[in-house]
């Protein structure tokens, strides 16, 4: 007990000098390992504080006052923490751990909250593994564990509710508060639903209801949200320079000639140089399908059946007309995929400022000369090549049905046309319109993938195991794995 007089002292000055009734909020020992983790840990505890009192919704406490008295008497359980904040009369207090593992840095941040309603819960935790690729200056370090912290602290913000007691028919917070709340009978540590309550300017607008109607929780999600916005707006303006119109018509002029190389610029100039062997796995298995219909396209053209005197099928004409748009416009998808992810993934560690990035009508233009060009711009391989495939086959299909194939007719040594199907050709013109539409305004509205590092969730996964057992022999089963 003694000891915990000695460690709330600081804490109780502290609360006694605050003007109204903000949650008391604080962060706690950061974990680390090595003199890197230790130096991040370091920034990222002022980061986090720092942004807390951003909010305005927390009275902040000096963290140099809890860590020393924290470390003074080996404070450094989480167990331990959570009496601390407890005793002291903390709301919100959050600790973690950076962990260095040579080519990545795993950050884990926890916040517990105490008293009504959270009663010393877990509320918030994020897990994220930053890989290391590039070497990192300590400014581009602070950027890191900032945009770390700021996401931290939107999520505590989505958990967090803050009690508001309701006194001679108002309440006393700041800013004032309007709408509709739901009123809590206190007793003791617990709490009851009584009911709805009417606020305008932290005047109640309608009588309590009967019985014993103590407080409100007031919730933050709106807070969260503005902090997640203004990190990802922050970001874009630090890494890409303002959109303009002129960068556009760069990859306007660019388009052609990105288009007729990227059959060898993808693999030979992007992804082998880049080491993006996954981008390269990707580009093999779904630009191959439609590599050689571009070139069937152009190998066995009309003109060239006409010479041999053969018979032109919807088929032969479809390729054809689909090998020069590939040609010219098409393949400027791929191209733009083989350059973007690194530029993107460069950006996301603030390593490099882009001019040519970050350009929703950019986006737009190459979602629209292309098939799933404006999702690879923006770095999401995932939609990219859904509406390359996608796309791709309507056109074709739509070339196809508008295609008036032609039969060789040897007794007059000439060919007779037959008729095309329009009834197919509006059909499936209608639904590449549609797609296109979809995909060209998805590209617009899509943010880019510049956030840095992996957020890893718990998780249950299972798969098939066989392994050797000490005498040789193949034992099969069934694995089973927690991540946490």
């Amino acid at each position: 007990m003694a000891l915990k007089k000695i460690l709330i002292i600081p804490m109780i000055l502290l609360v006694s000098i605050r003007l109204y009734s903000k949650p008391l909020a604080g962060v706690a020992l950061i974990e680390s390992q090595g003199l890197r983790s230790r130096a991040i840990a370091d920034i990222a505890e002022k980061h986090l504080l720092s942004i807390l009192n951003r909010t305005k919704i927390f009275s902040t406490v000096n963290r140099g006052i809890i860590k020393r008295e924290l470390t003074k008497f080996q404070c450094t359980s989480e167990s331990c923490i959570l009496n601390f904040a407890k005793e002291a009369g903390i709301s919100l207090i959050i600790t973690g751990e950076v962990r260095d593992r040579a080519n990545h840095l795993i950050m884990d941040l926890r916040a517990f909250a105490t008293g009504i309603p959270h009663q010393g819960k877990l509320i918030a935790r994020r897990k994220t593994k930053i890989e290391l690729k590039y070497r990192l200056t300590s400014r581009e370090f602070s950027l890191l564990a900032e945009e770390q912290s700021g996401k931290f602290i939107a999520l505590v913000l989505k958990k967090f509710k803050t009690p508001v007691k309701i006194i001679n028919g108002e309440v006393r917070y700041t800013p004032a508060i309007s709408g509709e709340y739901k009123v809590y009978a206190q007793n003791g540590d617990k709490i009851k639903n009584a009911g709805v309550v009417r606020i305008d300017n932290n005047k109640l607008q309608n009588p309590l209801p009967k019985g014993k109607q103590d407080l409100i929780l007031l919730s933050h999600i709106e807070e969260s949200k503005k902090i997640t916005a203004y990190y990802t707006e922050e970001k874009k303006r630090i890494v890409f320079h303002k959109p303009d119109l002129s960068h556009t018509f760069s990859f306007v002029l660019f388009t052609a000639p990105a288009s007729m190389t990227m059959p060898l610029a993808s693999p030979i100039l992007g992804y082998f140089p880049k080491n993006d062997w996954s981008g390269l796995g990707l580009w093999t298995v779904n630009a191959s399908p439609w590599l050689y219909v571009q070139a069937r396209g152009f190998l066995e053209r009309p003109s060239k059946l006409r010479s041999r005197k053969e018979n032109i099928s919807r088929d032969d004409i479809a390729m054809n007309h689909f090998a020069w748009f590939m040609f010219l416009t098409g393949g400027s998808s791929l191209f733009v995929d083989a350059f973007a992810g690194d530029y993107l993934n460069r950006a996301s560690y603030f390593k490099q400022k882009y001019e040519l990035m970050g350009n929703p009508m950019t986006a737009a233009w190459l979602s629209l000369i292309s098939n799933g060009g404006g999702h690879f711009y923006r770095g999401n391989r995932f939609w990219g090549y859904l509406y390359f495939h996608l796309n791709n086959s309507l056109l074709y299909l739509t070339l196809r049905s508008n295609a008036q194939p032609k039969k060789y007719d040897r007794m007059n040594d000439k060919y007779i046309s037959e008729k095309r199907d329009n009834r197919m050709f509006k059909i499936w013109g209608s639904a590449l319109i549609l797609s296109k539409t979809i995909e060209i305004a998805h590209a617009i509205m899509a943010e880019d993938r510049i956030d840095c590092g992996e957020e890893l969730r718990e998780s249950f996964s299972f798969s098939p195991l066989i392994t050797p057992d000490e005498r040789g022999q193949l034992l099969y089963g069934l694995s089973f794995v927690y991540r946490y």
